[in-house]
């Protein structure tokens, strides 16, 4: 039986989502958000790219009960926290925060307002297992209790899948952006859901009965270690984040045109330098 996959399709490229009301000067549409019945940093919530954002050090502190170590780093820009053994950071500009090991996404960038940094509420309440609902009406964000601690990236990550899954990552995209790894990984897993391809990571990167899609696995390069961006953008995958689950099959932009895929799939768009296709 396949695997059953979560799935968030990327509505924006990575491009359009810095595109952010922050640097237009449009005011932000402020949320309501409560956790455990109680109102959390009214006014002071933000929806940016239809994604809840949140001041990062007062959401930490409401949900370990002020028994977290919170600071800043001027030089890597990110804020950090720790408690519980567990290290988070969110560093500006980036579109994930790292928890115990784990690279979950956001949906938007995390970034400084008024000197206050702002991440997405849906990754932190994870952190804690803490319930997320969503109400349209009122804008209203209910987080839960916190539940569980996240566990850790070395027991949630499948070593042999992360193993194949950032090699093939960094053999065909490691000069592209994150956005075209995290493409690329799509790819794979859209692939793995699907009755017409094998249902392991490692058989889909390796078929050849369907044609060859991923080079690298027949000429040997991914055998070499992959980039630290690779690895993240794998990561990223394995917890559940799908780029696009349209897209099947990609090529170098320059051979587009005259690809199996250009001639016979249908086009969606070009990121960096290779096309991507249904």
């Amino acid at each position: 039986m396949k695997r059953i996959i979560i799935k968030a399709i990327a509505m924006l490229t990575l491009a359009a989502a810095v595109a952010l009301s922050l640097s237009t000067g449009a005011a932000a549409i402020c949320a309501n958000v409560t956790i455990d019945g109680d109102s959390f940093c009214v006014g002071q919530t933000e929806i940016i790219n239809d994604t809840t954002c949140v001041p990062f050090r007062a959401f930490i502190e409401k949900m370990t009960g002020g028994n977290a170590v919170i600071w800043w780093d001027d030089e890597d820009e990110t804020a950090y926290a720790e408690f519980d053994g567990i290290t988070v950071s969110a560093k500006m500009g980036e579109h994930y925060i790292v928890a115990n090991g784990r690279y979950i996404w956001c949906g938007t960038e995390t970034y400084l307002s008024e000197g206050t940094t702002y991440t997405a509420v849906r990754p932190l309440a994870k952190i804690f297992g803490a319930e997320v609902t969503w109400q349209e009406q009122g804008l209203m964000v209910t987080v839960g209790n916190p539940n569980e601690s996240l566990a850790s990236g070395d027991e949630y990550y499948d070593a042999v899948d992360l193993f194949w899954l950032s090699r093939i990552i960094s053999a065909e995209s490691k000069g592209e952006p994150l956005e075209g790894k995290l493409a690329v990984g799509a790819v794979i897993y859209n692939r793995l859901a699907s009755v017409d391809y094998p249902d392991t990571l490692y058989g889909v990167i390796f078929d050849f009965d369907n044609g060859i899609q991923f080079t690298p696995a027949s000429t040997g390069s991914i055998y070499a270690f992959p980039t630290e961006e690779s690895i993240i953008a794998a990561k990223l995958c394995m917890e559940g984040f799908i780029y696009d689950e349209r897209i099947m099959f990609f090529c170098a932009v320059s051979i587009a045109e005259t690809s199996w895929a250009g001639q016979n799939r249908p086009y969606l768009y070009t990121i960096g330098g290779h096309a991507f296709f249904a």
